[in-house]
């Protein structure tokens, strides 16, 4: 399936000429791409049409455009009627009703599309009926098939020369533009094969009516004089119509000319001599282009109101699809839909895979690189390690604090003098200390332990705090009394480090 740009192609074609307007997408006004047209002699039976559409697409590459065509109004038969109804879909049920009082077909032979044309204040409605011969509308698709195209929208020409003109009367300030919304004119489209007279009247659509012709509108002088002659009686034969079913019964005073492919300037000068109307080219629909303009020579407003129903702006959209073409293209809309949902989730899909292993591989990655740091650092960390014990070890050697000989310096300190001596002295980090000596006293044992306490909180060996008379007995040296005496110190808390002093003398 080819895939779509954003270009839109406005189609129009019959047995003499081919025009194509293509236009890009664009929120307010026209934004004009090019302007193609091609002149021949073809016919649709012996596929030379087929052909020439087929090197026209190719020439302009228009393969991949949204492609829409028009058809002309003097192939269909068209009504502007006044229902009692601003619902569209009800509008649709009333004309399908009574379509047979408009055409000489059964309902079934026909392709009916409406739009409406204005809303009226009393609930009525004026509606834009067109109704399309099923043949008329499968020959016009065969002929694309058979070229290779196959077309979104199929547009009334009528609908869309409206639309142009209620988008310039509306927006546009172009030369000789209608000045006011009660003004009533004429619209004359000089088209390949036919001519096509509109009455716009307080800025709507009012009257259409097309003839089917094959004069030159680019003949000048007396050799348009027979295409002068036509054309003046058709406008005469519109202006009069539309003046008796009017509902005022009054005329229209000017008349502005377009065509697709022809200079109008001389054509409104020899029909203002004819019909004695004020004619003028229709430059106020230039204004509806607010870019490319210079790539337009002529006024092809068919093409510029079907440019706005491409892109649902126009103000009255008669699209005369086909319901099976129509079918076909919402299910093959459906299935790119589906497709390419499917495609993005396959995406989604493949993103996440592609996440979910890239994450895997990081980890992966990541832990064979920390194991593999591990194995590097790990016979170091484990030497740290016995270092620190070892220092620690030292540390504990080393370390003066609460070591045997500043404790046995703190019990000499504490000794009284000259009333007991020391005459062992046992350390333990684990168990405590354990001091033995000879006092003449046993007050002055007491003395002892009591300075032992003292000074736990001045030397800072809390541990002394415990120090307590463990006994005393009675005994003699030289012949004099003295006591024999035991002072401990209990540790509560351990140390790593177990460091004995068994006696001393």
């Amino acid at each position: 399936m080819a895939h779509k740009n954003m270009m839109i192609s406005l189609l129009r074609f019959d047995n003499q000429r081919i025009t194509c307007l293509r236009v890009n997408p664009a929120p307010k006004g026209l934004d004009v791409h090019a302007y193609c047209q091609k002149q021949g002699a073809w016919r649709s039976d012996d596929d030379s049409l087929q052909s020439a559409l087929r090197e026209f697409v190719a020439e302009h590459d228009l393969e991949k455009d949204t492609l829409c065509t028009i058809l002309p109004r003097h192939e269909i038969t068209t009504r502007i009627l006044e229902l009692p109804t601003h619902d569209i879909e009800e509008a649709a049920s009333m004309i399908r009703l009574n379509a047979e009082e408009y055409v000489p077909y059964g309902v079934d032979e026909l392709i009916i599309a409406q739009s409406i044309v204005r809303k009226l204040p009393s609930g009525n409605a004026l509606v834009l009926a067109a109704l399309a011969h099923r043949d008329v509308v499968e020959k016009h698709v065969a002929v694309l098939h058979d070229a290779g195209l196959e077309p979104q929208k199929i547009l009334l020409s009528s609908a869309c020369i409206a639309s142009a003109a209620m988008a310039a009367h509306r927006d546009g300030e172009g030369e000789r533009a209608p000045e006011t919304q009660e003004q009533r004119y004429a619209l004359v489209d000089l088209a390949s094969g036919g001519i096509e007279a509109l009455v716009m009247e307080a800025g709507h659509l009012r009257y259409n009516r097309g003839v089917a012709t094959n004069q030159d509108w680019t003949l000048t002088g007396e050799q348009a004089a027979d295409a002068l002659e036509e054309m003046a009686m058709e406008v005469r034969g519109t202006l009069s119509v539309y003046r008796r079913e009017s509902e005022d019964g009054l005329g229209v005073d000017d008349v502005y000319l377009c065509s697709e492919w022809a200079d109008v300037s001389s054509a409104c000068e020899g029909l203002a001599a004819e019909t004695g109307k004020e004619c003028a080219p229709a430059d106020f629909l230039k204004a509806l282009v607010t870019q490319g303009a210079e790539k337009l020579e002529t006024l092809p407003a068919a093409s510029l109101g079907a440019a706005l129903a491409a892109q649902d702006r126009a103000a009255i959209s008669i699209d005369l699809l086909p319901d099976d073409l129509r079918r076909k293209q919402r299910m093959a809309g459906l299935q790119r839909h589906f497709l390419y949902a499917s495609l993005a989730a396959l995406l989604i899909l493949a993103s996440l895979g592609g996440l979910y292993a890239q994450a895997i591989w990081q980890r992966k990655d990541l832990l064979q690189g920390l194991q593999q740091e591990a194995a590097e650092i790990g016979p170091k960390a484990r030497g740290i390690a016995n270092k620190q014990e070892q220092l620690q070890i030292l540390r504990n050697q080393v370390d003066r604090s609460g070591s045997a000989l500043e404790c046995l310096a703190t019990v000499t300190e504490a000794a009284p003098e000259g009333a007991a001596t020391v005459t062992r002295f046992s350390f333990d980090r684990i168990l405590g200390i354990d001091i033995w000596g000879r006092a003449k006293t046993v007050d002055d044992v007491n003395t002892f332990a009591q300075n032992l306490r003292a000074l736990a909180e001045r030397s800072g060996l809390e541990k002394f705090a415990a120090a307590r008379r463990a006994y005393e007995q009675k005994g003699r040296e030289r012949n004099k009394v003295v006591f024999d005496f035991q002072i401990s110190i209990p540790f509560e808390e351990e140390e790593d480090v177990a460091e004995t002093i068994t006696s001393f003398d």
